[in-house]
């Protein structure tokens, strides 16, 4: 063998010799470090995946934000806490109260079907004149009884009748009946009486119903009626008035109005046919005209 190979071998047998020596460093390194790689990869935070982005609802508040206003929304939203909210601020006030007067001319009435349409109180009729009574009155006050509402009686006022008579056949009509609003004198025809003599009657009339049955009747007309042929010396007694105008229109020098016929053509569930509508003006106008009539009055 000549020097040349065997320094070749040297060479050789050297390189093979370090190759194996690093092989074992690496090796060993690679064994040892494992256990610090995966306590330092377990520290780390991790990254979401794309089955995480859509685990939770996304709420529409948070589709049409930014990226920084759907970092600063809350985990979770209430939808029906915002609908709730929503609501309620879209409710509105409590309307003023809404009553109907129905006589003969309604027929029978379903009157479970005209309080579940919300009416609050009802006047019927119970007279007219001095011997007319109305012939549904008894029968459509008995369909109220179980009911709880509001109920009052009303007598229409003949001006050319005697107001003893007149009274005598309204308290007739209306004894032993449970009344819960103070009773209403409709005064609208005049029958060619004078205004003077009509005043006259119509006062005789008023007193004898208070008198008879402690509570302040109620005067029914409209507003060219009153100013003719009744006038301001009544008033002291509740006022109902009778005005068709889309806004009630006050008759100058009128007090004390505290219900509103504003039509009489209304259409409700219950009732064949056309029937009177009326509001309480104010919050308070039926506890002004509340009243039990003294069922013992004759």
């Amino acid at each position: 063998m000549t020097e040349k190979v065997i320094t070749e071998k040297n060479t050789v047998l050297k390189t093979v010799l370090g190759t194996v020596i690093v092989g074992m460093f690496v090796g060993s390194y690679l064994l040892l470090s494992r256990p610090l790689l995966h306590d330092l990869s377990s520290a780390m935070p991790s990254t979401a995946r794309p089955s995480d982005t859509f685990s939770k609802p996304v709420t529409p508040a948070a589709l049409h934000s930014s990226p920084a206003e759907q970092s600063a929304l809350p985990p979770t939203t209430d939808k029906s806490a915002v609908i709730t909210s929503s609501e309620e601020k879209s409710v509105p006030k409590r309307q003023k109260a809404r009553g109907i007067d129905v006589s003969h001319d309604q027929g029978r009435v379903v009157w479970r079907d005209v309080i579940a349409s919300g009416i609050d109180f009802v006047y019927l009729k119970a007279s007219d004149g001095m011997t007319f009574l109305d012939p549904m009155f008894a029968t459509n006050i008995q369909a109220l009884i179980p009911h709880q509402i509001l109920v009052g009686a009303y007598h229409f006022f003949e001006a050319g009748d005697d107001p003893h008579q007149q009274l005598n056949n309204f308290l007739r009509a209306t004894k032993g009946h449970p009344l819960t609003l103070a009773p209403m004198v409709d005064v609208e025809v005049s029958r060619g009486v004078k205004p003077q003599v009509l005043q006259k009657r119509l006062r005789q009339f008023l007193s004898g119903v208070e008198q008879a049955t402690g509570c302040t009747p109620v005067i029914y007309s409209y507003g060219d009626f009153w100013q003719t042929y009744i006038g301001d010396s009544f008033n002291h007694y509740p006022f109902w008035l009778a005005d068709y105008s889309p806004e009630m229109i006050r008759p100058a020098g009128l007090q004390h109005i505290q219900l509103w016929q504003h039509s009489e053509q209304g259409r409700l569930p219950g009732i064949r046919g056309a029937v009177d509508l009326d509001k309480a003006l104010e919050q308070t106008a039926l506890e002004t005209i509340r009243c039990r009539v003294r069922q013992e009055a004759i």
